[in-house]
């Protein structure tokens, strides 16, 4: 009945129904006091609701009925390591240790525990630092050793894994280290976050920013539904770095040097700020992200009054130089923000001058924060004076504008009008050529016309078909001979059309005139023959044709 009961209160355990499974577990210890994992359970049931001296006196009393009991004094012992009392959770360990030696659980805890104690301090005196360097190697073998411990008893174990590799960064063997944590990865992808975030502190320390800050993001949205303020700090501290130099990424504006030595990205401190709001949300007291975001601000708002100079200094070069302005990189809306932000920065400051106790925020910090708020005074009095030439670099850029576009214009319209001009001439010479076409026509329809009204010569006896005896009018000049001679000529060639023009016209002209010449054998009569008026409409073409000479040749 009593083992009944216990996996019932495990069961409400997974439904999170915590007072029914409290009710059960003390219902248990009222019929069977000495059943130790009853207080186990109800020690879990108080840590879950942050009751630590409640759950810790729940240990206490199931190992004053058994002080060896393993399971009591693991929990214990992970309950002091999150209170961060690495001495009593390591003594309980050891216990366990004693009784089970190759006991996972304890193994791992104390590796963890060894790998926590692990601190070197470079600033530390040279009397120190030799016997630190030796502290600090021995408590990484260590924390090895009983990692390997684990492995050998579980060779699954991812929790070891990362233990190991984690031990290996911090000896520096980081390449060893990045491999093993992105085979945790893509063994448990949905076990181990510390895998995740372990590997982005890798690609960190590599200086691959833009992956790191992937993996940050990836476990957080994973593991935490987007609600950690470590992996935003740490998410905001890689943000910063990849700020204040990325070798990797190319900038696609002009960089100016930092205080440092290096340049800054004012996009990605901007993406900074806003993941150290998000953080700052989660935890409103946290001074050291009060810290990070004054100091954010106030290198955001330093780059950018550097860059407006550096902006302003190149625009006189250029004016000097009689060059066309670029536009203004920065408005006045970019230095309205920088003031806004130096008054929070400044809001910041005031609340950590007023932190006396080292433990909540180190003195030597402290000059850090006097320097920014020297820098904020500073600031304020000169942010007018930016903005005046800022405004002053973007009405004279726009000047300039809107005499390129006049300009432009006047081009534009004095094209316009030499196209008409030539398109005008075009039409004139089209119509003047239409109009001596069309002279040409009526000068060859009149022709045809005098042509046609020219009548035959009357038939000679013996009828049409009789044939002349030789020498019989050979000088007689008749009028078909001449009309065929005309017919011939108006006739088209294969190829080429007739056309009245040069040689043609004059050859017409010449059979008219001796179509008109009276013949000497006929002595006059051949000339009485032809109609009076057909004669005079002939002379008065020839006539007409002679005063045109310019038009037909």
């Amino acid at each position: 009945a009593v083992t009944v009961l216990y996996n019932l209160g495990r069961l409400a355990e997974a439904r999170h129904d915590e007072a029914y499974a409290d009710a059960l577990y003390r219902s248990i210890l009222r019929e069977r006091p000495n059943y130790l994992d009853a207080y186990v359970r109800l020690g879990r049931l108080a840590e879950s609701k942050s009751h630590l001296r409640n759950a810790s006196g729940w240990y206490c009393e199931a190992l004053s009925l058994s002080s060896s009991h393993v399971d009591s004094l693991a929990q214990l012992a992970r309950l002091y390591l999150n209170q961060g009392d690495l001495n009593n959770a390591q003594k309980r360990l050891e216990r366990i240790l004693q009784k089970s030696p190759q006991d996972p659980q304890a193994n791992m805890m104390l590796g963890n525990i060894y790998f926590t104690s692990a601190r070197y301090d470079p600033e530390c005196g040279p009397e120190h630092k030799q016997r630190m360097e030796e502290k600090y190697k021995g408590h990484l073998t260590r924390a090895m050793e009983y990692y390997r411990k684990v492995l050998l008893k579980e060779p699954s174990n991812v929790y070891a894994a990362n233990g190991i590799a984690s031990v290996l960064a911090q000896s520096g063997r980081i390449k060893e280290a990045r491999q093993i944590f992105a085979q945790i990865r893509e063994a448990a992808p949905d076990q181990l976050p510390d895998a995740w975030v372990n590997l982005a502190h890798m690609h960190l320390i590599q200086k691959e920013y833009t992956s790191a800050i992937k993996l940050y993001k990836a476990a957080l949205d994973k593991f935490f539904h987007g609600h950690d303020q470590m992996l935003l700090t740490c998410i905001a501290r890689a943000q910063f770095s990849a700020a204040w130099l990325d070798p990797r990424r190319e900038r696609s504006r002009q960089q100016l040097p930092g205080e440092n030595g290096g340049d800054y990205d004012l996009e990605m401190l901007r993406r900074c700020k806003r993941t150290l709001q998000r953080a700052m949300h989660l935890a409103p007291r946290d001074l050291s992200l009060q810290f990070n975001m004054a100091l954010v601000l106030k290198t955001s708002t330093l780059d950018l009054l550097k860059y407006v100079k550096h902006a302003n200094d190149e625009k006189n070069k250029i004016v000097e130089a009689g060059g066309i302005l670029p536009a203004p990189p920065f408005g006045k809306h970019h230095l309205d923000q920088a003031g806004a932000d130096i008054m929070v920065m400044m809001r910041l400051v005031g609340i950590l001058q007023k932190i006396t106790d080292e433990r909540e925020f180190p003195k030597a910090r402290q000059a850090d924060v006097e320097q920014m708020r020297s820098f904020g005074e500073q600031t304020m009095e000169l942010l007018p004076k930016y903005t005046e030439a800022v405004q002053a670099d973007l009405a004279e850029y726009e000047n300039q504008c809107r005499q390129i576009r006049e300009k432009e214009e006047e081009e534009r319209q004095r094209r316009e009008q030499a196209t008409r001009a030539k398109e005008e001439e075009e039409a004139l010479k089209r119509e003047a050529e239409a109009r001596r076409a069309e002279e040409l026509t009526a000068k060859l329809l009149k022709l045809r016309d005098v042509v046609d009204m020219v009548p035959r010569t009357k038939e000679r006896a013996g009828g049409r078909g009789g044939k002349n005896l030789p020498g019989e009018f050979d000088d007689f000049i008749d009028e078909d001979a001449a009309r065929e001679r005309l017919n011939e000529k108006k006739k088209p060639k294969e190829k080429k059309r007739a056309r009245w023009e040069g040689e043609d016209e004059a050859e017409v002209r010449e059979g008219i005139e001796i179509f008109l010449a009276p013949s000497d054998d006929e002595g006059g009569e051949g000339a009485d023959e032809v109609d009076p008026e057909v004669r005079r409409q002939a002379q008065k073409f020839l006539s007409d044709d002679e005063s045109d000479g310019g038009d037909g040749g």
